[in-house]
């Protein structure tokens, strides 16, 4: 009987079954790419309403309990064409306006085998407007040189966002898919869906947010 116990007690500790589960890893993961961003609200029915190409690049930590949680530098923001009409031309000229907003985001999430190779993520993500830029081209204005759109830009801080009556913290939901390359390479497309309006005052508009990126296990 004790030896039978010393058997079953040596094949639990140098078994098949171990190496598969200490091959689970519990560290830190460099991620980076791209993100298409907009925001989604009462501006889209009076504006024309684009999406706005920015990047995304953070880190993230495997816990034990199976949770995904990292941090993020992200972009956000929006790309909009509205007219407005000009008496000495009679007729309608275009302004584009290009916002980008960035945030430092947190994100949880958690993977829900779907294959070998590919997880379901769900969870929820929490932002902090850092800094922020606005382009511009009005159409409807003469150059130095006679053609008409003139061109400008300015940066604002986390100070002038909340002088304008913007919220700096943002929250939302995620939902995307992760698929596995290899033990250190994962390709990931998630959607963030925002729950908090951007401006205070103004309108309804909330961030929302398709993410790529790929993730690197350190």
């Amino acid at each position: 009987m004790k030896k039978l116990l010393c058997v079953l007690m040596l094949g639990m500790m140098f078994g098949e079954d171990v190496p598969k589960q200490s091959s689970i890893k519990s560290g830190l993961k460099l991620t980076g790419g791209i993100t298409f961003s907009t925001f989604y609200g009462d501006l889209a029915a009076y504006n024309d309403v684009n999406a706005v190409i920015g990047f995304r690049i953070g880190i993230e930590k495997i816990l034990p309990i199976g949770l995904i949680t990292g941090i993020s530098y992200t972009q956000r923001g929006i790309n909009m064409e509205s007219t407005y009409y000009e008496s000495f031309y009679d007729t309608n000229f275009k302004i584009e306006n290009t916002v980008k907003l960035n945030y430092i985001t947190w994100t949880n999430l958690k993977p829900i085998s779907i294959t070998k190779n590919i997880n379901l993520l769900a969870g929820f993500e929490l932002g902090y407007f850092k800094e922020g830029s606005l382009k511009y081209i009005d159409y409807g204005t003469t150059n130095e040189d006679g053609s008409l759109g003139s061109t400008g830009s300015s940066n604002f801080s986390t100070n002038d966002f909340k002088e304008c009556d913007c919220n700096v913290i943002d929250f939302g939901l995620v939902l995307g898919l992760e698929n596995k390359i290899n033990d250190k390479m994962s390709l990931s497309s998630t959607l963030f869906v925002g729950l908090q309006k951007v401006n205070i005052l103004l309108s309804d508009e909330k961030n929302m947010s398709l993410n790529l990126y790929l993730g690197h296990s350190l």
